[in-house]
């Protein structure tokens, strides 16, 4: 069976400029499908790509791939790792922004017993409620529990808003560095 992040990445060419919020030609309001490879897309770079998770934890909850396939991260390459490495607090800043909250949890599993479920690398950025949210502890009713946290599947509509909002954050960093 093909690996699915890979075939994301084969849908999703890197971009010239890694991403702008105004641009939904190359497939950001798509709805992820793994056999096809449709994603909601965040960042599109030729070494990484960042898509919201098809299943999250929380509001947010963002996957940072290497375009490269490779099992897990003793098998990622150091070139990979360096791109994923400076990216990865970018996007959890942007991340943060769009969806309002301040806390996240950064998680990398490796292998079937560290509940890795897509072997290839990736790195998950999981947005956290505040503890003084009165939301915070509402559990909605779907079958799978992990990290202390329900997954439920990923609206389309809802993740096509919050990948432009996040996408739109991302702009907002590239516009601040080139000044």
């Amino acid at each position: 069976r093909p690996c699915p992040f890979c075939l994301i990445a084969s849908k999703h060419p890197p971009q010239t400029h890694p991403i702008q919020p105004s641009n939904d030609t190359i497939g950001l309001e798509k709805p992820f499908v793994c056999h096809n490879g449709d994603a909601h897309i965040l960042i599109s770079t030729p070494t990484i790509l960042a898509f919201l998770d098809i299943m999250p934890f929380t509001h947010g909850h963002t996957l940072v791939i290497p375009r490269n396939h490779c099992m897990n991260i003793a098998e990622t390459s150091a070139t990979d790792m360096m791109s994923l490495g400076a990216y990865l607090p970018l996007l959890a800043r942007c991340v943060m922004k769009a969806v309002g909250w301040k806390d996240f949890n950064i998680i990398q599993n490796n292998g079937a017993a560290a509940s890795q479920v897509i072997y290839h690398t990736h790195f998950h950025i999981i947005p956290r409620k505040p503890l003084d949210d009165p939301t915070f502890y509402d559990t909605p009713c779907t079958s799978t529990i992990a990290y202390g946290q329900t997954r439920r599947d990923l609206d389309d509509r809802d993740g096509a808003k919050l990948a432009k909002k996040i996408r739109g954050e991302i702009w907002k960093e590239f516009v601040e560095l080139k000044r």
